[in-house]
């Protein structure tokens, strides 16, 4: 592990100030075997000096604490500034996942479970709580919901930010398209007829 360092600071905008905070991250990276001197400089020298570059079961992470106007500013820049290092790194993805259980939507809600049931199940609240997005039926598994659906319901009854709500989306969109690319270079044919039969299929 190692702390390439800390970017703070702001920026004044020529008529107003733009207001900055601290965003935390981390993007998951391909293309590196080693962690060695020249690759942490290489970073650093990119722009990712507010990152901690680690090695988990041989997969590379960079850990940031990015200052920008928002979530989505934050990982965009550091995943450019991923791509400035050239040194072969490719961002895989960032280290979070659309698909939450129950607990994990009371977690992030600070609320308990059984009131994120009760949601669930209509007995409390306004109702129209979002379905499972899968294991809807299997009895081994619970039952899991997209973040950003379930954002999109906790913001409309004021139970989340608007910027929560923004932040789920920025990160859905944005490992949707990380995983897009990623597939493209793995599977080009098999991609591109995917892609072909959806968009001729599903167009409006």
């Amino acid at each position: 592990m190692s702390t390439l360092s800390k970017r703070t600071g702001s920026e004044k905008g020529r008529y107003k100030v733009t207001t900055k905070r601290d965003h935390d991250f981390t993007l998951v990276l391909r293309g590196i075997k080693k962690l060695t001197p020249e690759v942490q400089d290489a970073f650093f020298e990119a722009g990712c000096d507010d990152a901690t570059l680690s090695m988990r079961c041989g997969r590379p992470f960079l850990t940031f604490t990015r200052t920008a106007p928002s979530l989505k500013d934050a990982i965009l820049s550091a995943i450019s500034d991923v791509k400035k290092a050239n040194i072969g790194a490719e961002v895989l993805r960032i280290d979070v996942c659309n698909l939450v259980t129950q607990s994990e939507i009371a977690h992030k809600i600070g609320r308990t479970r059984q009131l994120v049931h009760q949601y669930i199940a209509g007995e409390r609240g306004p109702g129209g709580f979002p379905p499972p997005a899968c294991h809807v039926s299997d009895d081994h598994d619970a039952p899991l919901w997209y973040w950003c659906e379930v954002a999109q319901w906790l913001y409309q009854n004021n139970m989340i930010t608007e910027d929560a709500l923004r932040d789920a989306r920025a990160l859905s969109l944005i490992n949707d398209v990380l995983e897009l690319n990623y597939q493209k270079k793995t599977e080009p044919k098999l991609t591109k007829e995917v892609l072909d039969f959806i968009g001729s299929h599903c167009d409006s």
